[in-house]
């Protein structure tokens, strides 16, 4: 697990170089489960698109995410392409710990009206992997809606940014593989 704590923190040193325009988020997550004990999570993101023209309001760049606990990691990057600002689409490829480490990822969101919905699936060694969430503004500072990921919570889903750069969230329900209750606190710094 060593190797994954470096490309970890090789992929958070390389998401710095990436200009401030672009959109960089480190992120540490709490499970708990019910009859399990607590583990922890670290997941990044870095995106940085550019528009396509003058004249258009479309964007195309790139991505690559990672994320890691203390048993598995992955890392994944590809393309970006939002045609107008409140849709975006990726697609890309990657590796896992797995006795076969590739992995391919493709995600969908949009956004408009105070509202957000996000679904996003991987599939490689592992298996298949999703997540999916909508969420509503209820406040400029404040996010509610629902959530689900595989190995995780699927329920009801609250973000608070505490200030411009730091949120926190929660979610809690059952996780669906395993039917035990979970909950899911964390914490995303955004640079």
């Amino acid at each position: 697990m060593k190797q994954w704590t470096i490309v970890i923190a090789v992929f958070v040193f390389l998401g710095a170089a990436v200009p401030a325009s672009a959109q960089k988020i480190i992120g540490v997550e709490f499970k708990g489960t019910e009859g399990l004990e607590a583990t922890a999570l670290i997941q990044g993101l870095f995106k940085k698109t550019e528009p396509v023209s003058e004249e258009s309001e479309a964007t195309v760049g790139f991505y690559v995410y990672g994320l890691a606990d203390r048993r598995w990691a992955q890392i994944h990057g590809g393309l970006s392409y939002n045609p107008t600002k409140w849709i975006g689409f990726t697609a890309g490829v990657g590796t896992e710990v797995d006795k076969n480490p590739w992995r391919t990822a493709a995600s969908v969101w949009a956004a408009g009206h105070g509202n957000s919905a996000f679904v996003a699936f991987e599939y490689g060694g592992s298996g298949l992997w999703y997540r999916a969430h909508y969420l509503y503004a209820v406040h400029d500072r404040v996010e509610v809606g629902v959530f689900s990921r595989r190995f995780s919570p699927t329920g009801p889903f609250a973000q608070v940014k505490l200030v411009e750069w730091l949120s926190t969230f929660v979610v809690a329900g059952p996780n669906l593989e395993t039917g035990k209750k979970t909950l899911v606190v964390g914490l995303d710094v955004a640079f």
